[in-house]
């Protein structure tokens, strides 16, 4: 492993970094009075640049900043390889919205085949937990966007949480199952129909 300081123009963000970057201003200051106080991880991609595999906040905070270089540790990783790690990366964000926790970690179960052990073990929730969660990722876009974290002290939730709606998920068929069984697509209907209409 080797760490070093590489030009911002050599860096690209990998496929799987959030494109919503969110509010920076405050790791901008953060790195303006303490410096960078953890390197990026790239990995090297070929013709001189680096793919970004996590650190995308940190790199656009130097943008910011009017800096040229940034300090990464550089790692040789396979595309999945690096593409698990942005996932997690982006997973240990405090800020996820239930939308993008529930993405990612879909993503990890049928995009890579981690198991829900693996999962939690990387982002430090319970394999109860991811079942759950990969449960509600199953739920359409639009109830997902409209379900609020209810994390924090600050927030004042007005509408479902995932504690909310987890009863409704528990039996939550899988994708296979809907595809094979009347049944169990009949049960997905009436399970997103009592959601929404608690919406």
């Amino acid at each position: 492993m080797e760490v070093r300081d590489i030009q911002l123009d050599q860096l690209v963000p990998s496929r799987n970094l959030r494109t919503e970057s969110g509010d920076i201003g405050e790791l901008v200051e953060s790195i303006r009075e303490h410096g960078l106080l953890q390197p990026i991880r790239v990995r090297p991609i070929g013709g001189g640049l680096y793919q970004i595999i996590a650190g995308n906040r940190r790199f656009l905070s130097h943008r910011v900043l009017g800096r040229n270089t940034i300090s990464a540790v550089v790692v040789e990783e396979t595309d999945e390889a690096a593409a698990v790690q942005g996932i997690v990366e982006n997973l240990q964000r405090e800020n996820l919205t239930p939308l993008e926790l529930a993405q990612g970690i879909r993503e990890l179960a049928t995009g890579f085949k981690l198991t829900a052990e693996q999962i939690g073990q990387a982002v430090s929730k319970s394999p109860a937990q991811v079942r759950t969660w990969i449960r509600i990722s199953r739920l359409p876009t639009d109830i997902l966007e409209k379900i609020e974290s209810g994390e924090g002290r600050q927030q004042i939730v007005s509408g479902l949480t995932p504690r909310h709606i987890q009863p409704f998920v528990s039996d939550l068929p899988s994708d296979e199952e809907i595809s094979r069984n009347p049944e169990a697509a009949a049960l997905y209907d009436d399970r997103v129909t009592n959601i929404r209409h608690l919406q």
